[in-house]
């Protein structure tokens, strides 16, 4: 997918899993090429990412809890750089 849009709905690709590692103290996302720490910002929007809400949606939990700011180019940004690595997926509705 070259470019997720407000309507896509994310999920993570199958061969990733978000975990938290209590050795490192934060959430990371395991691949089968390696691990990838995530700072609070990318775990809350990758915890949103179930394959069931759209990014408009995730986009206006996400505002509900940074006093109203629109974060939505902060997650577009995030989900094409990883589905770039191929660590999320989405498909439009």
């Amino acid at each position: 997918m070259p470019a997720f849009s407000a309507a896509d709905i994310p999920c993570l690709a199958a061969r990733t899993r978000l975990r938290y590692d209590p050795a490192r103290e934060a959430d990371v996302l395991l691949f089968p090429e390696g691990v990838l720490m995530l700072n609070q910002t990318a775990a809350a929007i990758l915890k949103l990412c179930d394959g069931t809400q759209s990014v408009q949606t995730i986009v206006s939990r996400l505002s509900e809890h940074a006093n109203g700011i629109d974060v939505m180019a902060d997650v577009l940004t995030l989900l094409d750089r990883l589905a770039a690595k191929g660590l999320v997926e989405g498909y439009a509705t």
